[in-house]
């Protein structure tokens, strides 16, 4: 998914989502590039949500709008039952923003590894990676 960056449609929203699908035991993890203006006090951010069947949603990880221009790593546990996952990706309120997202993975948590040696772990869901573009191939 790519939000270009652009001054126009601030404030949009792209999302990526499953559909229903057993998160039982399920972790998510992807890598997003946030783009920005410098100066700007607004930036893009990322949303992980579960919805149920009743449409009920349930915020599971947010990126906090002031990640470095690079590849940062977003992880989620995703909740027991059953689920549509949605990512969605939202342009600052003002000014040129954008976002680029790779690596979209949903499965088991047991299969994620370790932290990358390059990755500096902020919060339980949100890790920062110190990887310039040119030396990470995404497929």
């Amino acid at each position: 998914m790519n939000l270009l960056e652009t001054e126009k449609r601030v404030g949009y929203v792209a999302a990526l989502e499953t559909n229903y699908i057993n998160t039982t035991d399920m972790c998510l993890e992807l890598f997003f590039w946030p783009v920005t203006e410098a100066n700007s006090l607004y930036r893009p951010s990322i949303l992980v949500l579960a919805v149920t069947e009743e449409t009920n949603k349930l915020e599971l990880a947010r990126s906090t709008g002031y990640e470095l221009e690079m590849w940062n790593r977003l992880f989620a546990k995703l909740p027991n039952g059953i689920y549509k996952v949605t990512v969605e990706a939202r342009r600052s309120d003002s000014g040129k923003s954008g976002m680029s997202i790779d690596d979209v993975v949903v499965q088991p948590c047991v299969s994620f590894g370790k932290t990358h040696p390059k990755c500096l772990k902020i919060t339980q869901y949100f890790v920062v990676c110190n990887f310039h573009a040119n030396h990470l191939s995404f497929s």
